[in-house]
């Protein structure tokens, strides 16, 4: 069942790495699309993308990725956690890079029903 604070919970978890370890301007896009008993939402940002690496490990608890970005303020479970909350209510949650320009895409979707 969709629970729209769960939904803003997870683009939160999400969100607040990618504004901190993104391009320097701390820009990111959000996309929240509906389709096929299904809503999605889709956060991008602009720096310097996942490493082949990072795309196998970063839904892992306590994954950190690069050690030079590491911050006191993270602790490697947002996306975990987002992981978690999609698969307990029949969702997915996919990393990827951009295909149309640098950086990271987290796709965090879930069924509507």
């Amino acid at each position: 069942m969709f629970c729209r604070s769960l939904q803003r919970n997870q683009a939160k978890l999400v969100g607040e790495p990618k504004v901190d370890y993104g391009a320097e301007n701390g820009i990111i896009d959000i996309a929240v699309k509906s389709r096929d008993e299904k809503i999605s939402i889709s956060i991008t940002d602009y720096g310097k993308g996942f490493s082949h690496e990072d795309l196998q490990k970063s839904k892992q608890q306590f994954y950190r990725g690069d050690k030079s970005r590491n911050s006191p303020n993270h602790f490697g479970i947002g996306l975990y956690i987002a992981d978690q909350v999609a698969k307990q209510n029949q969702g997915n949650l996919s990393l990827s890079n951009c295909t149309h320009h640098p950086g990271a895409e987290v796709e965090i979707s879930i069924p509507i029903n």
